[in-house]
């Protein structure tokens, strides 16, 4: 935003210079553009619609442009021209004057029958009139202190055509003394305009040295305040660390009081685990050590009654243990064993269908050893009992002589 504040007067410096025409080169080529403008608004072909062909209070860039606001694209032409630097020399006007020319005069057959206009011949000659200096704003009058001299002899009339062949010399020659001295005033005058370029040029300087001291002041601060920012992050940083390794050093030390918490329960455990087996060892001793009965009587001969029991799984892998038998069933006894003699029993699978739904979470398990199918079952079917299995009374155990044969539907 700075910068523009910087060449915002020297670029309104440099519209106001360039629309106002200053000097006899400036003049010269104001003229040169004005009558060109004037030239082209004779041509009702390309632009219609204008009724007046002269600017006469046209004084500078700005009112020529009004003047030709009904006219495409002649704005432009005129910033075009007056971007072209001309010298004092009277070459470098005609030069000019043709390139002004070529530009409304060629490039395209619209263009190229301007030539053909009935004031081309005319705007050709006004340009010619301007740069050899026949157009120039009248002098102010100058008063006469001398008292004319009076004749009281008439003069004839052979003299008063040598008067009037003699005058008209008289009344051109400061229009030739103009163009003879055009280069020497376009130099006096540009050099008149040295100082004040100088001036522009050095103010504009010191303006541009202040602005660039003031970005250098800023990117100083500036950078000040990220090595601020960054030793502050830095040791915000290096305080984190601190404490992320004071916090990595509290996980360690609670992963060691959990493996240590680990290590005892599973000494625990396995302690629990000896006393157990100690304690049903001590159980099935008992029951082992036959109890003192009487001896049967001789005549007594009854039928044996079965015996209903349940049971989870096959917890002696290839039978059920005897003494782990249940006398009621629930949502987990996936068999029903039924003792028909007290050597010899049978099983199959129960009917109960949250225990069956339980037997089908892991069929593998509960029936590899247990029963014989034919196919895989799937989820919520129900299962039947084709033929039981035999069981036979080994020990503790009721071990498994015949798998049942079951089906799923």
């Amino acid at each position: 935003m700075k910068r523009y504040l910087f060449i915002l007067p020297l670029f309104i410096c440099s519209i106001v210079l360039a629309q106002t025409p200053h000097g006899p080169v400036s003049t010269m080529k104001f003229n040169i553009i004005k009558r060109t403008v004037e030239f082209l608004s004779t041509d009702t072909v390309s632009f219609k619609g204008i009724t007046v062909n002269t600017c006469d209070g046209c004084a500078n860039y700005e009112a020529l442009k009004k003047f030709a606001v009904k006219m495409t694209k002649v704005d432009s032409l005129i910033d075009k021209w007056v971007k072209i630097e001309v010298g004092p020399d009277k070459a470098e006007m005609i030069k000019f004057s043709e390139t002004v020319l070529n530009n409304i005069s060629t490039g395209n057959a619209r263009r190229e029958n301007r030539r053909k206009l009935p004031g081309f011949k005319e705007y050709q000659k006004a340009v010619a009139d301007i740069i050899a200096g026949n157009v120039t704003t009248p002098p102010a009058p100058i008063p006469d202190t001398q008292e004319p001299v009076m004749t009281t002899t008439p003069p004839t009339a052979r003299q008063s055509d040598a008067r009037q062949v003699g005058a008209a010399p008289a009344a051109e020659a400061p229009a030739e003394e103009s163009a003879d001295d055009l280069t020497a005033i376009s130099i006096r005058n540009e050099t008149e305009k040295l100082p004040w370029v100088f001036i522009g040029g050095t103010i504009l300087g010191i303006l541009l040295a202040l602005y660039f001291y003031a970005a250098l002041l800023k990117e100083k601060k500036k950078k000040e305040d990220l090595k601020k920012l960054f030793e502050k992050q830095k040791d915000k940083a290096t305080a984190l660390e601190a404490e992320k390794n004071k916090l990595w050093e509290d996980v360690k030390a609670l992963d060691n009081k959990l493996r240590e918490a680990q290590d005892k329960f599973i000494k625990l455990e396995e302690s629990q685990a000896t006393e157990r087996k100690q304690y049903q060892q001590k159980v099935r001793e008992a029951r082992d050590t036959p109890a003192e009965t009487p001896p049967p009587a001789i005549n007594v001969s009854k039928e044996f009654v079965p015996i209903v029991k349940y049971a989870r799984y096959a917890d002696k892998i290839d039978g059920f243990s005897a003494e782990e038998l249940l006398d009621k069933d629930d949502n987990e006894t996936i068999f029903e064993i039924t003792i028909t003699s007290p050597a010899t029993g049978a099983f199959r699978v129960s009917n109960n269908r949250q225990a069956q739904r339980y037997a089908l979470s892991n069929a593998s398990f509960f029936f590899g050893k247990t029963c014989q199918y034919e196919a895989f079952p799937v989820a919520d079917s129900v299962i039947v009992t084709d033929k039981p299995g035999e069981l036979v009374l080994s020990g503790d155990k009721w071990m498994i002589r015949h798998p049942a044969k079951i089906r799923f539907n």
